[in-house]
């Protein structure tokens, strides 16, 4: 599972992205507050299987519901020890268009979800021919591409 955090920059307005990885572990406390573990309905909404009438708003494109809780980006979603070292890179975003000239910025911590917790994000895509549940594009060549280590004690 990975996370992006879509942004522009403050200076020339171009396209920015955080990028945090997880790995399996302990309970997220960012994905409990979004996906609480009693949360019944979650791990069963499965696209293409049935679901309940009042859930249909969910499977459309551009759906959107309230979270019902604060979320506090730097304290729930980056490393909890405080290691932010990070590589950089200009590379293109990840869904179409692909535009290049993205400003990339990937944490090198991993933080910690559960099984559970990722299965859940499994659950709403489409299976590939494959069997496999993902919505990741394929990795692309360096092509030329310098990144750069960023260190947080520097």
């Amino acid at each position: 599972l990975e996370v992006h955090l879509v942004t522009t920059t403050n200076v020339t307005g171009d396209l920015a992205v955080i990028g945090v990885m997880y790995k399996y572990g302990e309970t997220n406390p960012l994905l409990e507050k979004l996906w609480p573990a009693e949360a019944e309905d979650f791990a069963f909404r499965i696209k293409g299987e049935e679901y309940a009438e009042d859930q249909a708003h969910l499977h459309e494109k551009g759906a959107t519901a309230d979270i019902p809780t604060d979320i506090d980006v730097m304290k729930d979603l980056f490393p909890a020890d405080g290691n932010w070292d990070y590589w950089a890179y200009k590379g293109s975003l990840t869904t179409p268009p692909c535009s290049e000239g993205v400003y990339w910025h990937l944490m090198k911590e991993p933080v910690t979800a559960t099984v559970d917790q990722v299965i859940n994000f499994q659950n709403v895509l489409s299976e590939t021919s494959d069997g496999i549940r993902t919505n990741n594009r394929a990795p692309q060549p360096l092509n030329g591409r310098e990144i750069v280590s960023f260190h947080s004690d520097e």
